[in-house]
């Protein structure tokens, strides 16, 4: 028989702002996926971005587009590039997990659409956080989806390989960057998938100490052309790119706006930290201070709340207003 989840906790979101401590996210180590799941630590290269040609159609070469498969999304090979780095993680944090599920806490106050779930498990005092995929709530088809993934990926194809239309894309391959992040009192380690590198300046890589890499996030939208269009793709677009950076440490964001055939008509620069700027004091925008407390403060309940040894989901049901945690029976889970 299935057991019931039992209930442990509600976190009901608030918008309630107030600053808290963010350390800067340092990188610990990398790895790299090639298209048959081979990882690679740390990461083989990266690439390096450089401004696309416009106008460029982004439904070249869609036929030999290769999707990202499906299948568990495990911690795997973050562990695996973490004890390669000898970084010790019962030592130096309180959670490890994919950046994806930070982005999905962090959004929660200002989400009132999307579902998600995480699973949730302690083993000597660090939480280890599981991606869990959910059917998307899309009205579109899977033939629209399929089209509006490839141009983003071939968006990144164009302002990334030196040879124009020439690479093929396959989303299997990737970039992960392994890094340390701490918001208020949680230590968190947390893995990302990176789209590519500014070149070095000479001048900058002595600066600098060479030490940071520059990553910059690549990212595609509707063209806009209309005020609304802009209300929108600030309150919801914005958030979700300033979210997703911010955690990761990218100081720069790459937007390419394209029309309705796919045809890249301008690329737009966005520095992260200078996000929140352009939407304070604007009528139903959003504040990152909301989105750091709230998820400042589910952490910091979940490290008292999750005991050593027992499953647990973390539940986000828009319609009812609140993040739940539950008890999960692991054996029976395992059956079902």
């Amino acid at each position: 028989a299935m057991a019931i989840p039992k209930l442990v906790a509600s976190f009901p979101p608030t918008l309630r702002a107030s600053s808290v401590r963010v350390t800067a996210p340092a990188e610990i180590t990398s790895y790299s996926k090639d298209a048959s799941g081979r990882i690679t630590i740390p990461a083989c290269r990266i690439r390096l971005y450089k401004k696309p040609h416009l106008p460029y159609d982004l439904n070249i070469g869609m036929s030999e587009y290769i999707a990202k498969k499906e299948g568990d999304v495990t911690l795997e090979p973050v562990l695996q590039a973490l004890s390669h780095a000898q970084f010790s993680t019962t030592r130096s944090c309180d959670f490890v997990s994919y950046r994806n599920n930070l982005n999905k806490i962090m959004e929660t106050p200002y989400n009132k659409k999307d579902p998600w779930k995480i699973k949730l498990r302690k083993d000597s005092s660090v939480i280890y956080m599981d991606v869990v995929k959910l059917e998307e709530q899309s009205t579109q088809s899977p033939r629209s989806m399929r089209k509006f993934q490839y141009w983003g990926y071939k968006f990144e194809g164009a302002c990334t390989s030196d040879d124009g239309d020439q690479s093929h894309v396959d989303a299997n391959e990737e970039y992960c960057s392994v890094f340390q992040i701490s918001i208020g009192e949680n230590r968190l380690v947390l893995a990302a998938e990176m789209d590519c590198i500014e070149p070095e300046k000479e001048e900058q890589s002595e600066k600098e100490g060479g030490g940071k890499r520059r990553y910059v996030e690549l990212k595609t939208s509707r063209v806009i052309s209309h005020p609304n269009q802009n209300n929108t793709f600030q309150r919801f677009k914005l958030l979700k790119f300033w979210i997703q950076s911010f955690l990761g440490g990218v100081g720069k964001i790459v937007c390419g706006f394209r029309d309705d055939d796919g045809i890249l008509q301008e690329v737009k620069e966005f520095k992260t930290l200078e996000i929140p700027r352009m939407v304070r004091g604007k009528p139903n925008m959003w504040d990152p201070n909301v989105c750091l407390k709230f998820t400042e403060d589910l952490l910091t309940r979940l490290k008292t709340l999750v005991k050593e040894s027992v499953s647990y989901e973390l539940v986000y049901e828009p319609k009812q207003e609140q993040v739940r945690l539950f008890e999960t029976d692991p054996q029976v889970a395992a059956r079902s």
